[in-house]
């Protein structure tokens, strides 16, 4: 998978389209984006996805491609020229995001985490790897999200819910098409060309966690999410 992700950089791009700059919370459906981008004719930028581990102090927008970031808005504000890009924040729920991650990280057997939840998957486990200190991070993972989690001061072009994407909700795509210039009808099939690739995630949906929560853990869950949401 990861050398069909290289076509993803290489090519000449159309110096007709705007820069784009994909910003998320990790996990929150990012690799979707990136492919319907592609499908649309866009070319991914030659960095990395941008986090605060590998954040330079400025980037050239560069037309026909886009960059993929997990920043905070101050983050963003610092290393990109915000009125160049065509700019898109990917907003997914903070719980379906840490079910996601969790379930990435646990079949990379040289993760953390993966270490942390080989020996035992149970609730307690998995509650003290988000919610305490008490894991290899020596602090609740869930921090890492949190700060990204500040204010949306940015003025982004576009805000996408995933789960209009993933539902191709009529407003998204007449947004979309606004935002980025193209027809109605491309967007439409560059949408339906990314839902049905093939996934470039490790985890792919194999792997579920969570399945096992018994329905009160499952609200418990959700109530301790939702108290670093607000």
């Amino acid at each position: 998978m990861r050398l069909k992700k290289i076509s993803h950089f290489i090519g000449i791009p159309n110096l007709d389209y705007k820069p784009v700059l994909l910003n998320s919370l990790p996990k929150s459906g990012t690799n979707l984006l990136e492919i319907f981008l592609v499908k649309l004719g866009y070319y991914r930028a030659w960095e990395r996805c941008i986090n605060r581990s590998n954040l330079k102090p400025k980037y050239v927008a560069k037309r026909g491609r886009f960059f993929v970031a997990h920043l905070s808005d101050d983050r963003v504000a610092d290393s990109f020229t915000f009125d160049q890009y065509c700019s898109i924040f990917v907003h997914r729920r903070l719980e379906q995001v840490l079910r996601s991650y969790i379930n990435y990280l646990f079949i990379d057997k040289g993760h953390p985490t993966a270490k942390f939840l080989a020996s035992d998957r149970s609730f307690d486990r998995v509650m003290n790897l988000l919610f305490s200190p008490n894991n290899p991070f020596g602090r609740p993972t869930v921090e890492e999200f949190t700060e990204l989690l500040c204010q949306r001061y940015l003025d982004y072009d576009l805000v996408i819910r995933y789960e209009d994407f993933v539902a191709g909700k009529d407003q998204l795509i007449d947004e979309l098409s606004n935002v980025l210039g193209f027809d109605r009808i491309s967007v439409v099939e560059s949408i339906g060309g990314a839902l049905s690739a093939p996934s470039f995630t490790k985890n792919q949906g194999r792997i579920d966690l969570f399945s096992n929560f018994t329905q009160a853990q499952s609200e418990v869950f959700s109530q301790e999410v939702a108290r670093y949401e607000h």
